[in-house]
């Protein structure tokens, strides 16, 4: 009789065990199943970087075999999708279009500029054509261009840096006027080059080719706030010194830029930021009344930084895909023929959180 209870107890006590493990084996399945195809949504819905975390995470987890190997085939599909240049924007290539299309004209009217061309009708014919021909050429090669959206972004950046710099140069330089609109034509032309043959070879994001573009353009601009600012007297100095504040600011944000991994919308509202520090220090001198320039370039250097800061802080998460570990997949609700129902249902890495109602 004693053998008997001992056995029936120990069949109880196997029975319950196995019923308490099959649900966590049916959870684990469901939890990957939910992960997996949360993925795919995303996928098709065009964030392949929440996708691919949704992914790595089955994988890390392995508790469900059938499900691991389907995201274990699936990755590579969506790593590749990922790391794709992204083709040009209709944006981007609009800034193309319109600076090919006054680039081209200064080319005309510069032109006659320096050979001493006083004729009005050549003006006007530089005038009338130099627009026609930078637009139809700038349209015909971009329609079929391979540069992607960040690549042709710094392609735009190297020819309004490179008439930046020739114009710069010439200025320091002391030479003519003449000299000095070659001297831009001339920049123009070696930017242009000189950016296409970089980012040749080179995938460059969109949100690299912004930040690098912010980043030389408030580079050079509290460079000229903090020469202003210390009364320098100098003009040659304070070119020079807002051309290299640039220059270095630029180079920085390229070796950079990839590491960061900041998004076009982030770099925007920061530079919004920025605009917004610099009129708050401007508002600040008019109520103030300050008569000093210097106390004006200081007040709008410093506005610039702080909105800055304060525009790089507030969005300090705004790329951030989240965590895996916390995201919601989706509610279930079963047919209502069975009287129930699951709602809530949270995926978390150590467990799924979910409440029943009947």
């Amino acid at each position: 009789m004693r053998r008997l209870l001992c056995w029936v107890c120990l069949s109880a006590t196997f029975a319950l065990t196995a019923q308490s493990q099959t649900p966590n084996v049916d959870i684990d399945e469901l939890e990957a199943r939910l992960a997996y195809e949360a993925a795919v949504d995303l996928a098709d819905g065009g964030d392949i970087h929440a996708a691919t975390r949704r992914l790595e995470w089955v994988i890390a987890r392995g508790n469900a075999p059938e499900w691991t190997a389907r995201a274990r085939a699936k990755l590579p599909e969506l790593e590749q999708l990922r790391d794709a240049p992204e083709p040009m924007s209709g944006t981007t290539r609009a800034g193309l279009v319109t600076f090919g299309t006054v680039f081209t004209t200064w080319l005309a009217v510069g032109s006659l500029i320096v050979a001493d061309a006083e004729s009005e009708s050549l003006a006007g014919i530089a005038l009338i054509g130099g627009p026609l021909v930078g637009l139809s050429y700038s349209v015909s090669a971009t329609r079929d261009s391979k540069l992607s959206d960040g690549q042709a972004s710094l392609v735009n950046l190297g020819g309004m840096w490179g008439i930046w710099q020739g114009t710069g140069s010439a200025v320091v330089a002391g030479l003519s006027d003449k000299a000095t609109v070659f001297a831009s034509m001339a920049g123009g032309l070696a930017g242009l080059g000189a950016a296409r043959a970089i980012v040749e070879d080179r995938p460059v994001s969109a949100g690299d080719a912004s930040l690098i573009t912010a980043a030389a353009t408030w580079g050079t601009w509290l460079t000229l706030c903090g020469a202003m600012a210390s009364d320098i007297d100098d003009t040659d100095a304070i070119v020079i010194g807002s051309m290299l504040g640039g220059d270095a600011a630029l180079v920085g944000a390229a070796l950079s830029a990839p590491s960061v991994g900041m998004s076009r919308s982030r770099v925007r509202l920061i530079n919004a930021a920025g605009l917004v520090g610099a009129l708050y220090g401007w508002g600040a001198t008019v109520l103030g009344e300050m008569d000093s320039d210097r106390g004006r370039w200081s007040a709008l250097g410093v506005g610039s930084i702080a909105g800055l800061a304060t525009g790089a802080y507030l969005t300090r998460n705004m790329d951030d895909d989240g965590d895996a570990s916390d995201f919601f997949l989706q509610d279930f609700t079963s047919d209502a023929s069975s009287g129930s129902s699951m709602n809530g249902l949270a995926v978390g890495p150590e467990r799924v959180t979910y409440s029943m109602s009947f």
